[in-house]
């Protein structure tokens, strides 16, 4: 099933002393059930580009079957990278196929 993403980003940052670097993606999924979770996990295998990250997004439902609902979750993915080590980051899986630019944020 697809879902309707939107608002998606992906920015790098660094500590203080700009010795760790973070890359944090995220965005909002429509849901349809109150139950449901969102997540997102590296693709396996990643692609061609190694520039670009890959990323699944999934939906899922946690215990009994929820009630009906239509609302936004925010879902966000954080991985330890090195400097500019992504350009882009690629959001597949349940939703249509978006890709990002990543925004550098130097502390």
């Amino acid at each position: 099933m697809i879902y309707a993403s939107r608002n998606w980003k992906a920015t790098e940052t660094s500590d203080f002393a700009g010795s760790k670097y973070n890359l944090t993606v995220s965005g909002d999924v429509e849901v349809r059930r109150s139950n449901q979770t969102t997540r997102q996990s590296e693709a396996t295998p990643q692609g061609i580009n190694p520039k670009t990250l890959i990323l699944n997004l999934n939906v899922e439902g946690k215990g009994d079957v929820g009630g009906d609902v239509v609302e936004w979750r925010m879902v966000e993915f954080t991985k330890g990278i090195s400097p500019r080590q992504y350009d882009h980051v690629t959001v597949t899986g349940e939703t249509d196929e978006q890709t990002i630019e990543v925004e550098v944020i130097l502390s």
